[in-house]
């Protein structure tokens, strides 16, 4: 669940179930979207990348969701090798940028015995400082601090990712 609002709250609904007439399965999303511009620190990444490696599953902006507030990306991380880099070659992934909305990056294993275990490494840099994770997380980026490289290695087991932030588009 993913929200835009200070806290968590709900307020039960007495309105009558009369059909608004709106066509609501247009609020669901099961694609990624075509065509996206990413931005130039991700260049290189996005729906080209190595399937089997980074498989998009669904992405959704206010061009997706008329309306939508927010955006959100999902993906599978797999198991398929990548060749090894060439000596003094960075790993490929977003480059260090910052955004004027805060983001949060989440990587969850799929280990059925360890919901913890993360199935592998992820690599992410905040403010410079280098955070190497094996454990299922959440990670809440504020506004304005400098992140990445991220970068996905040692996997043994899929990984389910996404990223979200309340912007109406992923800048």
């Amino acid at each position: 669940v993913l929200g835009s609002a200070p806290k968590y709250d709900s307020t039960k609904c007495d309105m009558p179930k009369e059909d608004s007439g709106k066509d609501l399965s247009k609020l669901f999303v099961y694609s990624y979207k075509q065509g996206i511009d990413l931005p130039d620190y991700r260049r290189g990444g996005g729906p080209n990348d190595d399937p089997g490696r980074h498989d998009h599953i669904t992405y959704l902006d206010e061009e997706v969701v008329p309306g939508a507030d927010f955006y959100v990306e999902a993906s599978w991380m797999g198991t398929k090798p990548r060749a090894p880099l060439p000596p003094g070659v960075k790993h490929p992934g977003p480059k260090e940028h910052i955004h004027p909305f805060p983001e949060i990056i989440t990587f969850f294993g799929t280990n059925r015995d360890d919901l913890y275990d993360l199935c592998g490494d992820v690599v992410l840099f905040m403010e410079g400082k280098e955070f190497i994770i094996d454990r299922s997380f959440v990670a809440y980026i504020p506004e304005n601090i400098p992140h990445a490289p991220l970068y996905v290695r040692n996997i043994h087991d899929r990984m389910f990712h996404f990223t979200a932030g309340p912007a109406k588009k992923y800048i």
